[in-house]
């Protein structure tokens, strides 16, 4: 039994490392927007509040304020805790507010939670001092910016996402022109020809 020469399959249907160019336009698109993101959280991160140095409960905590421009007493752990604090700023006391809202980062290894603002109505220099529990470490850094940070971190997903779905979109509409065009190749076939190539290799050397 005489058997014509089995095509090879690159002449049956386009070929499939097609699949292998979609596959890596997907997570080309991925990566760059995983690179974008990264980018964009680390400009995130810039702009949280310094806590600059540091001080335990009891000790003096040097201040340098701008008449009416609070700033805010952080403190490190970030569970609630009860302090008394004091200060004056050039021969005038500080007024010492509790926050009405809550504001956590992490920071030089620590964890910070805004606690109260201190405003002056006198520019200069002074210094606070607290009293609480043992081991409690205090911080006094700018007022934090909840919009600005909600614009930053919003933008780094925006940005993120944009290349990783058109990476991914782009992707999935290669891989399904590619089956399409292997299947309608199939089918301008030959029916003969349309046997598995297995098949006819294994007709072909009988």
């Amino acid at each position: 039994m005489t058997s014509s020469p089995a095509p090879a399959g690159a002449d049956l249907r386009p070929w499939r490392r097609w699949y292998a160019l979609a596959a890596a336009v997907a997570v080309l698109g991925v990566l760059v927007g995983m690179l974008l993101f990264a980018a964009r959280a680390r400009v995130w991160i810039d702009e949280f509040p310094d806590p600059g140095s540091r001080h335990l409960a009891g000790e003096a905590i040097p201040l340098d304020l701008r008449a009416g421009e609070p700033v805010v007493l952080y403190t490190s752990p970030t569970d609630p805790v009860d302090l008394f604090c004091t200060g004056e700023v050039a021969g005038a006391e500080v007024d010492v507010f509790g926050v009405d809202y809550t504001f956590t980062f992490f920071s030089g290894q620590r964890s910070w939670a805004a606690h109260s603002e201190i405003v002056s109505d006198r520019t200069g220099t002074g210094s606070l001092r607290c009293t609480g529990p043992a081991g409690v470490t205090l911080a006094i850094a700018q007022v934090p910016d909840n919009g600005h940070l909600l614009r930053i971190l919003g933008g780094g997903i925006v940005l993120g996402a944009i290349p990783a779905v058109l990476g991914v979109v782009g992707g999935v509409v290669l891989a399904v022109r590619v089956t399409r065009r292997r299947r309608a190749h199939r089918e301008e076939l030959p029916a003969d020809d349309r046997t598995p190539v297995v098949e006819r290799v294994r007709d072909y050397q009988a």
